[in-house]
């Protein structure tokens, strides 16, 4: 379920956009239809990416970027919470005290987190921008 999510527009995007859609780690389930609606319904082609920000017990949170290659930039940004539900018990599911499969989902999403914020620090160490002082 998804709990809130923020979608700032950049650009806009025309047809024919193309390019090959991918998908790089888990895609919050709102944003992959809101990818594959755009994808059907204007014919867009697009490059989407996700990365899981933040795991909690009972959601996690991320940031997914739209990319097109004709503009040659991110078209929109994507951030939210993902909420795992228990629907028979009315609340959100603590996915550490189901167990189980559930548990395996965390600790999956759990090293997709720590395995994308390690490469998002080596990419900007290696990209960050470079500032000299003028004396």
């Amino acid at each position: 379920m998804v709990k809130t999510f923020t979608l700032v527009i950049k650009r806009p995007v025309t047809y024919p956009d193309s390019v090959c859609e991918t998908l790089l780690q888990y895609v919050f389930m709102v944003h992959t239809l809101i990818a594959l609606l755009m994808h059907t319904i204007f014919g867009l082609q697009l490059i989407i990416a996700n990365r899981i920000l933040e795991v909690l017990p009972d959601r996690y949170y991320g940031i997914t970027s739209i990319w097109s290659l004709r503009q040659q930039t991110i078209v929109a940004d994507l951030k939210g919470y993902v909420v795992f539900f228990d629907y028979t018990k009315g609340k959100p599911a603590n996915l550490l005290e189901v167990k189980g499969v559930y548990a395996k989902l965390h600790a999956g999403l759990t090293s997709k987190m720590l395995k994308g914020n390690e490469l998002a620090a080596k990419w900007e160490l290696k990209h960050s921008k470079k500032f000299r002082a003028k004396i």
